[in-house]
């Protein structure tokens, strides 16, 4: 299969910068192309070839390519780190202190600028590849890999409250409102994975003998 939107995103933001409006459109044909077939990818219609669409569980949102490959591209550069390295506070100093060392995991090792560095010193040759061809959506997909793992390590219980009606009103129950309130949460969403995973399920005479107060069932 082709190339998914991140994907597409990131080798043309790698490829390097590119100017006016031709790039907005370049990119939203290369993501119908990739993506096209996709059903969660819809057409914008007479905008397709600078806008593009993507149904996500609350409904379909529709994007304007303008400056996308720029801004993805733009997750580091090299002398704006080394600047804050140098000037930033404690805190900053500490978080790119630690993007470094995750960098260099990847990356084959070298001599690290000392705090004591020159404003104009720049990491050396290899860093500096590394940090290029990092992208806003490469350090997104990272942070939330981290995350999933913690998730993971944990014995999470998620509680979901929603308002039975919007006028706080006693016994009233509002369908479209939960409805609403469902599907905006994400609720139905996962439900429908959760449904394709084949995740554990509670016997159905377990779960009504739970919830059967809540329906008012003997």
């Amino acid at each position: 299969g082709g190339l998914g939107l991140f994907g597409v995103i990131n080798d043309r933001s790698r490829c390097g910068f590119e100017e006016s409006g031709k790039e907005s459109s370049a990119l939203a044909e290369t993501i119908s192309q990739s993506c096209g077939p996709h059903p969660a990818f819809c057409r914008a219609g007479r905008d397709a070839s600078r806008v593009f669409g993507v149904k996500h569980f609350a409904g379909e949102v529709f994007y304007e390519a303008a400056q996308f490959v720029r801004k993805n591209a733009s997750a580091h550069r090299p002398d704006i780190v080394a600047f804050l390295r140098e000037h930033g506070g404690s805190f900053v100093r500490e978080v790119l202190t630690g993007d470094a060392d995750n960098d260099s995991e990847t990356s084959p090792r070298g001599p690290v600028p000392s705090s004591g560095a020159s404003t104009g010193s720049v990491p050396p040759a290899g860093r500096r590849r590394k940090l290029f061809g990092r992208t806003l959506i490469s350090v997104f997909q990272q942070e939330l890999n981290e995350l999933c793992s913690t998730l993971d390590s944990r014995d999470c219980r998620h509680v979901r409250c929603l308002r039975p009606n919007d006028d706080q009103a006693p016994l009233v129950f509002d369908d479209a409102s939960m409805l609403r309130q469902c599907r905006y949460s994400g609720l139905l969403e996962a439900t429908r994975i959760r449904r394709q995973g084949y995740a554990h399920r509670r016997p159905l005479r377990t779960f009504a003998a739970r919830y059967a107060l809540l329906l008012d069932m003997r």
